[in-house]
Formats: C-alpha cells, sequence, structure tokens
C-alpha cells in the first residue's frame, strides 16, 4: 500500500482523510518520527503549504501533502490570511489575535469574511516537471543564440573594430575594461559562494583541493587572455559554437529524462548501462555520471551512463539539427 504523509498530528483530521483514502496508507508525522515545528516563513498559504510538504518530502523522503488556513476578512484587504496564527505578533495566541481583529474592525459594518485552505502535495514529480520543462526551454534558448551567432558571420571582425576604436579612447578604454572587471567579479563571487555552501554542506572545504582549483583557473586565465590573442577571433567563435552545441543538445535530452521520471513521457527502459559500481568506500567511480568527471560531463553535455531510448533519440536528434542549421547558415 502506497504511503503519504498528512503534514499533521490533528487526529481528526487524520480521520477524515484515512476515511476518504482508504486505499492509501495515510501517515501523521509522529508516524515518521518528525517531532520538529515544520516552517512556515512564506506571505501566502500557498507558499506555507508548499513549504511545508517540501520539507517533508526532502528530509523524511515521503511524498506528503500539507495544508495552511487563514481567516480572510474582506474590510481588512484580506487579513489576517497567512498571518492569522501569529496576527497580534509571534508569541500571541488566539484570543489576542481576535481582539486585534476586533479592534481594527471598530466602526466597520461590513464584516464579510471567510476560511480559505489552500493543500498542497509534494513528491519527486513536481519538481521534476518543471526542471525538465526549463531545461528543454533552456536548450532552445541557447540553439537560437548558435544558429543568430553563425548567421552574423562578421561578428568576430565587428567586434574586434568596435573594441579597437573604443580603447583608442583613454576614458572609453577604461569604461570597457571597468564593466568587464566588474561583470567577471561579480560572477566569480557568485561562483565562490555557491561553491562554498555546497562544499560545507558535504562535510567541509579541503585546502588542497581549493589551492589545486586556485592554480587551475590562473592557468586558464592565462591561456585565455594571454595565449589566447594568438587565435582568431574567427576561430574561437566558431570552436565555441561547436562546443555549445552539445551542450544544448545535452540540456534537451535531460530535460526529456526529467520529464520521463516526472511519468510526462513514457519510460521504455535503459539502453545500456555503463555506470561503473560503487567503490568499496561506497563513493562512485570518476567516470561514473555521479562521480567527478561523470557529473562535470553531465553538467556541460548531458552525459548519462543509462540513458533510455527516447532520450538518447532526444540527443541524437537535437544535436544533428542544430548542426545542420549552424551549418547552413554559416
Amino acid at each position: 500500500m502506497k504511503k503519504i504523509v498528512f503534514a499533521t498530528n490533528n487526529q481528526n483530521k487524520l480521520k477524515e482523510v484515512r476515511e476518504a483514502l482508504p486505499q492509501v496508507n495515510v501517515l501523521s508525522l509522529k508516524d515518521i518520527q518528525c517531532f520538529e515545528e515544520l516552517p512556515e516563513e512564506k506571505d501566502t498559504l500557498e507558499g506555507n503549504a508548499q513549504q511545508k510538504a517540501e520539507y517533508v518530502y526532502q528530509k523524511y523522503g515521503f511524498p506528503c501533502f500539507a495544508d495552511d488556513t487563514g481567516l480572510i476578512i474582506h474590510a481588512l484587504n484580506g487579513e489576517p490570511g497567512v498571518y492569522s496564527a501569529r496576527y497580534a505578533g509571534p508569541k500571541c495566541d488566539s484570543e489576542k489575535n481576535m481582539d486585534l481583529v476586533l479592534q481594527k474592525l471598530t466602526n466597520i459594518e461590513n464584516r464579510n469574511a471567510h476560511f480559505k485552505t489552500v493543500i498542497c502535495f509534494f513528491n519527486e514529480e513536481g519538481p521534476k516537471l518543471f526542471e525538465g520543462i526549463v531545461m528543454i526551454v533552456a536548450a532552445g534558448v541557447l540553439g537560437t543564440v548558435i544558429v543568430w551567432m553563425a548567421k552574423n558571420k562578421n561578428i568576430a571582425e565587428d567586434l574586434k573594430g568596435k573594441a579597437e576604436q573604443a580603447l583608442s579612447s583613454n576614458k572609453v578604454g577604461l569604461g570597457i575594461f571597468l564593466l568587464a572587471f566588474i561583470s567577471v567579479f561579480r560572477e566569480g563571487i557568485e561562483t565562490i559562494l555557491f561553491l562554498y555552501g555546497v562544499m560545507m554542506k558535504q562535510g567541509g572545504l579541503s585546502i588542497s583541493l581549493s589551492l589545486l582549483g586556485a592554480g587551475m583557473g590562473i592557468a586558464v586565465g592565462y591561456l585565455i587572455f594571454v595565449q589566447g590573442k594568438k587565435v582568431p577571433l574567427k576561430t574561437f567563435f566558431n570552436v565555441s559554437s561547436i562546443l555549445l552545441i552539445f551542450v544544448a543538445a545535452g540540456m534537451f535530452a535531460y530535460g526529456i529524462h526529467e520529464l520521463e521520471s516526472a511519468g510526462v513521457i513514457p519510460d521504455y527502459g535503459r539502453i545500456w548501462d555503463i555506470n561503473p559500481p560503487k567503490l568499496s568506500d561506497g563513493s562512485y567511480p570518476l567516470m561514473h555520471d555521479k562521480g567527478y568527471v561523470g557529473s562535470l560531463l553531465k553538467g556541460l553535455f548531458g552525459y548519462n551512463g543509462d540513458p533510455s531510448l527516447i532520450e538518447l533519440l532526444a540527443w541524437l536528434f537535437s544535436l544533428s539539427g542544430l548542426t545542420y542549421l549552424w551549418k547552413k547558415v554559416s
């Protein structure tokens, strides 16, 4: 029997839901040993219901539905609404909340109101479906950029000519430098903060790996900004376009994979599985699509060690289609 968590310990609610869903094993928060207070930090009933359901699913691994209820008073523009339980303050009880409501309704004749309840169900399908759609849209946008770059053949010469013209003026040249510096600096800070959070979540930072990463960053920067001057811009754009075609094809295939996982597209099984088995310590080998190298290839090109038939066909279709369009317009 399928197990679903109802994010409540209210026995009356549980009884009603269990009677309405006899084919499902409806669990309470107590049943899954969840005794902490669930987060309710959003400013809408919908947001709170989703936050609670998602919290239970992410932490305890059970599909979950949660509800949030609020009193909607028309004369108060919908207040107290999502803040019904803490309208008079975070430490106030229902009596003080009602006193504040009555105080605000003084000399107001229209006291029409209603209760609103929102229920949110959260499992792997919701975020999977959203992620799949986003990846496919992103692949389409990237494909459009690739075709646009190929169509504008003289973009490299135009950019070089305009840059040289701008750099001839000290003020404009300084402006270009500051724009480039601030843009790269901002993206670099965002990347550092993101990776720092990921590493701390996984158990901390490695000084040796950090130094190695810094050294590799300096080396790549040298190759791009010093040695890169020797590479013709046209060649650079052509190589970049080819790499982007593989990236877009990987994004499209990954989006199809996620839609398969969500049940939107039928899954006809795996074609092959070349993922090596886990190591004795429980970690993944380098070339596993969850290993270090495999994860990098998956993030860049959508590499998957055990693709489905539709996923592989989607990758081949997008790769060949974008390659054909790129050659046709270039």
